[in-house]
């Protein structure tokens, strides 16, 4: 605004109306996650579920799921790429996965 940077650093002329607000969501507390879990009757469901809650994985990721050999025994694996974000298109690595057991 004085003048001593230049342009590219000055703030928009207008700010930009927001079209679409983003929505607010809630994560389930433990005892909700095991009121839904008891309510599923299917076990291929019921340990997908159980999947996610534990792990905080997304039903996407599901899929790339793999066990390995580690120093401890075996371990669970994600494989799955996220996108970094960025234009230059990088990717997350394959990552071990730690429980988050619930209460």
């Amino acid at each position: 605004m004085r003048g001593k940077l230049p342009a590219a650093y000055a703030p928009p002329a207008t700010v930009p109306e927001i079209r679409n607000r983003k929505r607010i969501g809630f994560a389930l507390s433990d005892l909700q996650i095991l009121r839904l879990l008891d309510e599923i009757k299917d076990e291929k469901w019921k340990f997908a579920i159980q999947l996610c809650a534990v792990y905080g994985l997304r039903p996407e990721e599901l899929r790339n799921l793999r066990i390995k050999d580690g120093v401890e025994g075996k371990e669970l694996w994600s494989i799955y790429e996220k996108s970094k974000g960025g234009k230059q298109g990088a990717k997350t690595e394959p990552r071990r996965l730690h429980p988050l057991l619930i209460e």
